[in-house]
C-alpha cells in the first residue's frame, strides 16, 4: 500500500535525437553551433548579407539552447521535455505524475547538481527524486 506522500513519476514516451542514426550529444551540440556562429559572422563580414546574420543568430540560439540543457540536464516544452542523460546523448521525452497533495503535474528540477519533483501548482511540494528509487532497492 502507497503511503500518501509518494510520487511516482514515469516516462510515458521516450524517443532518442538522433542525425543519421547517429545519437545527438549535447557537447557536439555546443561544438556545432559555435562553428555556425563563426561561420556565419565570417559569411556576413565577406558578402554583407543580411542571411548571414540569421544564420549566425539561429546558431546562437541553437549555442544557448545546448548550454541551458548542459546545465539543468532537462528542459520541459509543454508536455514533452528534452533530456540528456549523463553521457550527453539527447532523448526527447513524455513525463507523467500527479502530485499526492493537490492533484498538480510534477516535474523534475535540477538545482546546483541536486535533482528533485516539484509540483508545478504549488512549488513547495517537493520530494526527493532518488528516494523511492533507493527505498525500492533496498526491498530488492
Amino acid at each position: 500500500m502507497k503511503k500518501n506522500n509518494d510520487v511516482e513519476l514515469q516516462r510515458v514516451y521516450e524517443k532518442p535525437l538522433t542525425v543519421f542514426s547517429k545519437p545527438i550529444r549535447v557537447k557536439k551540440l555546443i561544438l556545432i553551433s559555435i562553428t555556425g556562429m563563426f561561420l556565419g559572422v565570417l559569411g556576413y563580414i565577406e558578402v554583407n548579407l543580411i542571411a548571414w546574420i540569421v544564420f549566425a543568430i539561429f546558431f546562437l540560439a541553437l549555442f544557448i539552447f545546448a548550454l541551458i540543457l548542459n546545465q539543468k540536464s532537462i528542459l520541459y516544452f509543454g508536455e514533452y521535455s528534452v533530456e540528456a542523460s549523463p553521457s550527453g546523448d539527447m532523448f526527447l521525452t513524455k513525463l507523467h505524475g500527479h502530485c499526492s497533495k493537490c492533484g498538480g503535474h510534477l516535474r523534475i528540477v535540477k538545482k546546483k547538481k541536486v535533482s528533485f519533483i516539484q509540483c508545478e501548482n504549488d512549488k513547495k511540494h517537493v520530494w526527493n527524486l532518488f528516494e523511492n528509487y533507493e527505498e525500492e532497492k533496498k526491498k530488492n
